[in-house]
C-alpha cells in the first residue's frame, strides 16, 4: 500500500491517521498492514453489515429492534429534504 510504503520511506517508526470517507477506507486498511507503527487510528465514517446478511435482524435484543423500527419509520416519514436533495433535477437528465 502507497501510504504505508511513504511513512516507511519516510522512516516514521510511529504516526496517527485520520480519514473521512475514502479516507476512512485507507486509513483503515493502513492500519492492517502496518500495525506496529500506527499508534492511533481516527475514522469518520464507519461501514459494516450484518453477521448474516440472510437474516440481518438475528441476534439483536428487543430494544435493538424497536430502535430498527423507529429508524424505519423515521426514515420513511422524516427524511423528505434528504430524498429531495438526492433525486437528480429535471435540468439534469437534460444534461445526460
Amino acid at each position: 500500500m502507497a501510504n504505508v510504503e511513504l511513512m516507511q520511506r519516510l522512516n516514521y517508526k510511529g504516526y496517527i491517521a485520520q480519514g473521512g470517507d475514502w479516507g476512512s477506507a485507507i486509513s483503515s486498511w493502513m492500519a492492517i498492514f502496518d500495525e506496529p507503527n500506527m499508534r492511533a487510528l481516527h475514522i469518520n465514517l464507519i461501514s459494516g453489515g450484518p453477521a448474516d446478511p440472510a437474516n440481518p435482524l438475528e441476534g439483536l435484543t428487543q430494544d435493538e429492534l424497536a430502535y430498527v423500527e423507529w429508524k424505519r419509520d423515521y426514515d420513511l416519514h422524516e427524511t423528505a429534504y434528504q430524498v429531495i436533495q438526492g433525486t437528480p433535477s429535471p435540468s439534469h437528465w437534460l444534461m445526460v
